[in-house]
């Protein structure tokens, strides 16, 4: 039998700015108190530390449009196609319909106002939450993940820990599954090699992607 290959996604470009093409511009301090540090700490979860189905990554009732700033990139080159954001996304129209088209039912994606530095109407962009989220004891392979050790914290959740976070090997998830969190892992994504594999070949910029497991 094959063994599954996972990745966890990661930003291409850390932090905003010119060579990315994109800034985040919370409009008020309660929007971006919304956007940050989702998922950290115990506070975030809604029904207890890392209890689901209800977790941080699901859009709230209190929910702000947010605004993103174009920026001219020194390369000439477009902006970004994803750009990481206290562990949401916000991406392009190209990358909103790729993700679509892979996995519908994976992300919560909602339209982003974009402007440009003189004030004018940017480039259409949209702010994305993968909010399918599964937990550890479906996820990793606890028998072929070597040095792996398993607490319970104070809160009663289980707390899995590794020497290097890429060394955790998952288990064979359903075909349907291509993108997801990890209740366990924080604000980590991950997504299979097959869709690895998509999203490289129509060269989105702004993600890169570690293999997860022992090579």
């Amino acid at each position: 039998m094959t063994r599954p290959i996972y990745y966890e996604m990661t930003p291409g470009d850390w932090g905003g700015g010119e060579h990315c093409g994109l800034v985040v511009e919370p409009a008020s301090k309660a929007r971006a108190a919304l956007w940050c540090g989702r998922g950290v700490g115990p506070e975030s979860w809604p029904d207890g530390f890392r209890k689901l189905p209800r977790h941080p990554y699901q859009f709230s009732d209190a929910y702000e449009t947010p605004r993103l700033l174009i920026l001219p990139r020194k390369s000439g080159k477009a902006p970004n196609d994803c750009f990481f954001y206290g562990g949401l996304w916000f991406i392009s129209r190209r990358f909103k319909e790729a993700i679509e088209e892979i996995d519908p039912g994976a992300c919560d994606i909602r339209p982003a106002e974009t402007i440009m530095p003189d004030g004018a109407p940017g480039p259409e962009y949209y702010i994305c939450s993968v909010t399918r989220m599964l937990e550890a004891k479906n996820v990793v392979d606890v028998e072929r993940s070597e040095g792996l050790q398993i607490v319970q914290l104070p809160t009663g959740s289980l707390d899995y820990r590794m020497p290097s976070f890429s060394d955790f090997e998952f288990k064979a998830l359903p075909n349907a599954i291509r993108f997801f969190r990890v209740a366990e892992f924080g604000q980590s994504v991950f997504c299979d090699f097959d869709t690895k594999k998509r999203l490289q070949a129509g060269k989105f910029k702004g993600v890169h992607y570690s293999r997860m497991g022992k090579r």
